[in-house]
């Protein structure tokens, strides 16, 4: 078999010839010839790119509205997503009509239950200290593990603010 010494720049038909590679005996060779390859940042032709890239997302990985799929939030809980008109939101906040920066509160802690009676609009301070208060002191600790204080409020690592002030 004959070594390729140049191929064809498949947009103007110059040669374009390779570089030997280091870890096999082989040449690489670049996608375009380097005048047609600056082209590629014409804005012009990068806008007919997108549009053409568009097509294609819109035809093949386009889910339809109303597709519903689980997304685990940062607090590992699974919640549900619908896909609206103005992109994917949680499925809750969508039944609840939630107004951006208020909290809809599941009031039977399942978040995969949406439906309208389990749902409660909430402002984040009411949502904060319902999910707070279920806890007691903290979610793993009675009282601080330093001065086993209940009194000052739990900041991190099972200390009160002062314990975990003086560490």
């Amino acid at each position: 078999m004959k070594k390729l010494d140049y191929k064809l720049c498949p947009h103007c038909d110059s040669k374009i010839y390779g570089v030997k590679r280091k870890d096999r005996n082989s040449y690489y060779y670049a996608i375009s010839c380097p005048s047609c390859s600056h082209k590629s940042f014409d804005p012009s032709v990068l806008e007919k790119k997108r549009s053409v890239l568009n097509k294609i997302r819109d035809i093949y990985h386009t889910k339809p509205i109303g597709t519903i799929t689980l997304h685990k939030s940062d607090s590992k809980n699974i919640y549900k997503k619908i896909k609206t008109e103005f992109g994917w939101k949680y499925e809750h906040r969508v039944i609840a009509n939630t107004p951006p920066g208020m909290h809809t509160h599941h009031l039977n802690e399942n978040t995969l239950d949406n439906s309208p009676n389990n749902l409660v609009v909430l402002t984040n301070g009411m949502h904060c200290s319902i999910h707070n208060s279920s806890y007691g002191w903290s979610k793993k600790f009675d009282h601080c593990q330093s001065c086993f204080t209940t009194i000052k409020k739990h900041v991190a690592l099972g200390l009160c603010t002062t314990c975990y002030q003086k560490k």
